[in-house]
């Protein structure tokens, strides 16, 4: 995929060819290269289990990077200022389409039971610490969840989400 390509379209392309594992893409905004970068991931699965290389262009030129040459951890990568992610080259197998639709479809009704769908937000705001504690589960704890200032809101439904409730800027 380009750098530039939305996950939306790689996974429907994926799923065209008959290629699993880029499912938990399904509910990450954003496009190929910005899930390099920050090493995105979404129900149990990140670039850095998918990613076979990354062409990385800079001052100095363009360079093939494998996933421990990205520095890839959890949320993090360690590509800086001036770098771009061009290319991405993942390491898919193969899988039905009909299959992968239905991980797709299931992943999709739980991020609308779990997250406000429906809300213009600033999307999921905080790094989870770690695996088992998130940033909602902590913020939900503050007492926090619905909380609002002006015209933003901690989300109601999912505390590590922020709202627009009218106005926010």
């Amino acid at each position: 995929a380009g750098g530039g390509a939305p996950n939306a379209v790689s996974l429907h392309r994926a799923r065209a060819a008959g290629l699993g594992g880029f499912e938990f893409a399904c509910a990450i905004p954003g496009t190929a290269g910005g899930g390099v970068w920050m090493n995105a991931g979404a129900y149990g699965g990140d670039w850095a289990g998918i990613l076979e290389r990354a062409l990385v262009v800079d001052g100095e030129g363009p360079q093939w990077r494998t996933p421990a040459e990205l520095g890839l951890s959890y949320r993090h990568s360690d590509l800086r200022h001036g770098q771009v992610v061009a290319q991405v080259e993942f390491r898919l197998s193969p899988r039905p389409p009909g299959e992968i639709r239905a991980v797709v479809s299931d992943m999709q009704h739980q991020r609308k039971a779990a997250q406000p769908t429906n809300k213009r937000t600033y999307g999921s705001v905080f790094k989870n610490p770690n695996h088992e504690l998130t940033a909602g589960l902590m913020l939900e704890a503050c007492g926090l969840k619905g909380h609002r200032i002006g015209g933003a809101q901690i989300s109601p439904r999912h505390a590590n989400f922020i709202e627009n409730a009218g106005g926010a800027r």
